[in-house]
């Protein structure tokens, strides 16, 4: 297996960060818009410590949802999920789970995706128990396997 990446995930959902091929253009963003000299997980319970970050977050990730109005919001990994549910209000319905997918090879660790399609004045938003911009173990086919049955799942 050649080792997949968020990319593969776009192009099963019908999008690219490169563009090209029929796809919907993709973009990137976090939740902080500064880089830091430390991944986000060795200092997040210092950041959302300081008084005020959640709410900065909420306000700031709110005016660059409105401005790009995107069709569709991806939270890439569980960690990324639960700080954007501390950090933006959005007033959602619970969750929706949905446990693999895909039929995963013997060494793929589990994926759970969750799913929150009937938010006022936001796209549907999707987050992924995996973190496919680093290194997780999973194919290029099961990533792109995976963003079919997302796109399907959401009638995207």
């Amino acid at each position: 297996h050649t080792q997949g990446r968020i990319e593969d995930f776009l192009n099963g959902l019908g999008a690219s960060f490169y563009g090209g091929n029929n796809y919907v253009q993709a973009i990137h963003i976090d939740l902080l818009p500064f880089s830091t000299e430390s991944t986000f997980t060795a200092i997040d319970s210092q950041i959302m410590a300081i008084e005020g970050v959640p709410q900065w977050i909420n306000q700031h990730l709110r005016k660059m949802i409105e401005l790009i109005n995107p069709k569709l919001i991806i939270i890439n990994g569980s960690s990324n999920f639960t700080y954007f549910n501390q950090c933006i209000d959005l007033n959602t319905q619970p969750y929706t789970a949905s446990y693999n997918p895909v039929e995963l090879a013997p060494n793929e660790k589990s994926i759970t995706i969750w799913y929150a399609n009937k938010v006022e004045n936001v796209p549907p938003i999707i987050a992924t128990s995996v973190n496919m911009g680093s290194f997780c173990f999973h194919s290029k086919d099961t990533l792109r396997k995976l963003g079919e049955a997302v796109k399907k799942r959401l009638n995207l």
